[in-house]
């Protein structure tokens, strides 16, 4: 084969068919959404030979559509089960989506992009807070959409739901919605749009009440007019606050001169907004890899989980994830600075630093090998207890210490026979291929092993 053949064979057919028509087109990082280009806006191109010299620079990279005017597209984002929901409601109303060229993601609860065609000389942007509707994002202008056969994080696969699918014009009634401008609400209108929404958890109240504490004072309204509202809000809640408390997070709002500017202040410092704070994006970090990851305070260690041991991280690969998940944030980010900020070294650090803190992750010394009568050999766990094997489970917090003997310098383990020796010392012994392990029931620390010659 020659050189040229070699480099068009790394072209995914699914891109080549995109180029052709007209799609400008990127390399994106392995199992990521992150661009691998740094001006990826300027350089998606649908030029073959660039393509595919792409191809060769990032093997194994997902591949994205740089969307809104510069191919023509609009992609509507459904976000699985909540997002399907939002959209059956609307179609209940009327507003329906036509039939267009879909695409299936990898999301473990079935997310979907539809790909629309944008009027000639309509520019539209991006739409995270849900101009069409709930829990449904929009990819236009400043976006990209990641392409079929691109590797989601959880390693399913992009999928055209119907490749030779056409691409529908984009319907008048999401024009609407996406043009229309969000306007500022007065204190009624600020107070009401919490009326009829999803449950309030516990966690989320004082962050509502904030907000709306904050708004409000950005509009001149009166401290006692701003605890009447709130004293309203709070009473929707599952569980609300006692009204001295309402009465504290009104009187906060205080402490900040009237004006949108100074509000605006006041809450980013108390709720971690914007979304791309280093809070933000600790909360999503844990939120990817909160089964797989464990932090030990006490020793200042992660731990991995490898899908049969946890093994202690000695190449600050957590470090790694931190910087995956900023650096895929970055294309959300509607300017180069905010960017460049959310992939600064600062972020990737704080990010990892906030995480360990995160009671997803957090272990203490106690929690590892907690029941020393499990025993993690090659073959699955095995309880002494009742001689009976068990499938691995990161919940089991079973670390290398206990994989095989590995870590005494014994060799790999193979349980032959579990015997019980008296009544009252009560002591199991397994028996390997050179060693023989007994552990004591009274005191199950104790742990002495000594040779067992073959035959024996």
């Amino acid at each position: 084969m020659s050189p040229r053949a070699a480099k068009q064979g790394c072209l995914p057919p699914e891109i080549r068919s995109a180029a052709a028509s007209g799609w400008r087109l990127l390399p994106v990082c392995a199992r990521g959404k992150a661009p691998t280009l740094k001006n990826w806006r300027k350089l998606a191109t649908s030029d073959l030979a660039q393509l595919e010299s792409w191809a060769v620079e990032f093997p194994g990279c997902n591949w994205g559509v740089a969307t809104g005017a510069a191919s023509g597209l609009l992609v509507i984002d459904i976000d699985g089960v909540e997002g399907r929901a939002s959209l059956e409601s609307l179609e209940r109303q009327g507003f329906i989506l036509p039939s267009t060229l879909a695409v299936t993601t990898g999301r473990a609860d079935g997310g979907e992009h539809r790909y629309f065609r944008i009027p000639s000389g309509l520019d539209l942007r991006n739409d995270q807070i849900g101009k069409i509707g709930r829990h449904i994002d929009v990819r236009a202008t400043g976006g990209l959409a990641v392409l079929p056969p691109s590797i989601h994080a959880n390693g399913k696969q992009y999928r055209f739901v119907d490749p030779n699918a056409k691409v529908a014009d984009l319907p008048a009634w999401v024009i609407e919605r996406l043009m229309v401008r969000e306007p500022k609400l007065n204190a009624a209108a600020q107070v009401s749009q919490f009326e009829g929404a999803n449950p309030i958890g516990p966690g989320q109240r004082e962050p509502v009440l904030f907000s709306i504490a904050c708004k409000l004072r950005s509009q001149g309204v009166p401290m006692d007019t701003i605890f009447k509202s709130l004293v309203g809000v709070n009473s929707s809640f599952e569980v609300p606050h006692t009204v001295e408390r309402v009465r504290v997070i009104a009187a906060k709002s205080q402490r900040y001169p009237a004006g949108a500017r100074s509000a605006d202040v006041a809450l980013r410092e108390e709720t971690g907004r914007p979304k791309f704070s280093d809070d933000a994006l600790a909360l999503k970090f844990t939120a990817e890899h909160g089964n797989n990851l464990r932090y030990t305070s006490a020793t200042g260690r992660w731990c991995i989980w490898n899908g049969k041991v946890w093994e202690p991280d000695v190449t600050d690969y957590v470090l790694h994830l931190a910087r995956k998940v900023c650096r895929e944030e970055t294309f959300n980010c509607e300017s180069d600075r905010v960017a460049s900020r959310v992939a600064s070294a600062s972020t990737v650090a704080a990010v990892e630093r906030l995480a360990r803190a995160d009671r997803r992750h957090a272990a203490t010394i106690d929690q590892w090998d907690a029941d020393l009568w499990l025993l993690n050999t090659p073959t699955g766990v095995v309880d002494l207890h009742n001689r009976r094997s068990a499938a691995r489970e990161a919940r089991r917090l079973l670390d290398e210490d206990h994989r095989s003997g590995s870590r005494r310098g014994l060799p790999p383990v193979a349980v032959v026979s579990i015997a019980h020796h008296g009544r009252r010392s009560r002591t199991a012994a397994i028996l390997t291929a050179d060693v023989r392990l007994r552990f004591d029931r009274r005191n199950p620390r104790t742990c002495p092993v000594f040779p067992l010659r073959h035959g024996r």
